[in-house]
């Protein structure tokens, strides 16, 4: 079944490539899939941004794609097994996309031959090394995936969500993070109206202030990011694996045009955080980020963030807010019901770096 509408920004090629390869999906799949990676691609700075990998192993063939994505990242499309005889067969010229073996050190154009009776799940290994391969070796700092799981039991509490449990499944080259949480606000000025009456959860009267990010030099901007990512609850196994810059950079995909949306806070005439909001279509908005130094956590602060962030919202004309969190962060995610939050989706999430890649292949097996 054919990947609809085509996705702009792709070879004839390429597109060929995707129908292909959603031939054995269903139509729905198909179509909501070709969404989220036309909207990716449009917004990629690279100018190939799909990368695909077929290996071969006898009777029985894998196939998968990666997209490069601003923010020196790459985002993990889709991988499965084909039938060896149905392959749709990439471009021999390009051996940085096609591979017929694998070696012990995959990179882009690995040289040992797959035996015919290569396991499904080793074939499905090697077409994942490939792309994550041929991402590092195109300038991704990290490369991760999603998957769709079940959302834990309701409501959310600490007994609800004590340890984020992992998956049972493994990805060779991906490690497992944690769980990820969209929620979503389906009237934030309800909400607002709601809670007019309700006073700030901090244990002082200071007084929080929200100004644009331009005011600040781009330096004093990102050191702010930096400090309110410190010790922070939300997948603090890749602090530190992209450049500020280059997080700002994948941030920077559904930034309005039109309006300020990007804040520091200040309490007490000091630099406290930053409250990054985005736009991804007309009448929905995301919080992206809100992060705190270390010192200023715990005082009840969030509340006014949020009540901020909403009224923002409400005067945008937006209808749906939405945000992703870290299963771990229940204090966080006490905040968000709080605001009328509720979760609608679950994520596992995987991911890797040059280095984890790295260490990975030179794990014995």
């Amino acid at each position: 079944m054919p990947v609809s509408p085509p996705v702009a920004g792709l070879s004839q090629d390429e597109i060929a490539w995707l129908e292909w390869f959603y031939a054995r999906e269903s139509l729905d799949v198909a179509h909501n899939e070709s969404r989220w990676i036309e909207r990716v691609i449009r917004t990629s700075p690279a100018s190939e941004p799909l990368l695909r990998a077929e290996v071969l192993g006898g009777d029985q063939a894998a196939a998968g794609f990666a997209i490069l994505a601003r923010g020196a990242m790459a985002v993990h499309g889709r991988s499965g097994l084909r039938p060896a005889n149905a392959l749709h067969t990439l471009p021999k010229s390009n051996p940085a996309i096609r591979s017929e073996s694998v070696s012990p050190n995959p990179s882009p154009n690995p040289s040992t031959v797959l035996p015919p009776d290569t396991e499904p799940n080793k074939l499905l290994d090697a077409a994942n090394n490939l792309l994550v391969a041929q991402a590092f070796q195109r300038g991704a700092e990290i490369y991760h995936a999603l998957t769709p799981v079940p959302l834990p039991t309701l409501p959310l509490t600490p007994q609800t969500l004590p340890n984020c449990p992992p998956p049972g499944d493994t990805k060779s080259s991906l490690r497992f993070i944690t769980t990820l949480l969209r929620f979503e606000n389906t009237n934030p000025a309800q909400t607002l109206q709601k809670l007019h009456h309700t006073k700030s959860q901090s244990n002082s009267n200071d007084t929080l202030y929200f100004e644009p990010y331009r005011k600040l030099p781009f330096h004093q901007w990102c050191s702010l990011i930096r400090d309110a990512y410190r010790e922070s609850l939300d997948v603090p196994e890749i602090e530190g694996v992209r450049s500020i810059e280059q997080t700002l950079e994948g941030y920077a995909v559904n930034q309005p045009s039109n309006t300020d949306a990007w804040f520091a806070i200040s309490i007490q005439q000091s630099l406290a955080g930053c409250l990054i909001l985005s736009v991804p279509s007309r009448r929905q908005a995301e919080i992206t980020y809100l992060g705190l130094h270390p010192k200023f956590r715990s005082k009840g602060y969030g509340f006014e963030i949020m009540r901020f962030a909403l009224q923002w919202m409400i005067e945008q004309n937006i209808e749906l807010a939405s945000l992703c969190v870290d299963c771990r962060n229940l204090p966080a995610i006490q905040l968000y019901q709080l605001f009328d939050f509720n979760p609608t989706e679950a994520y596992h999430a995987w991911a890797t770096t040059p280095q984890w890649f790295a260490e990975t292949l030179h794990t014995p097996t």
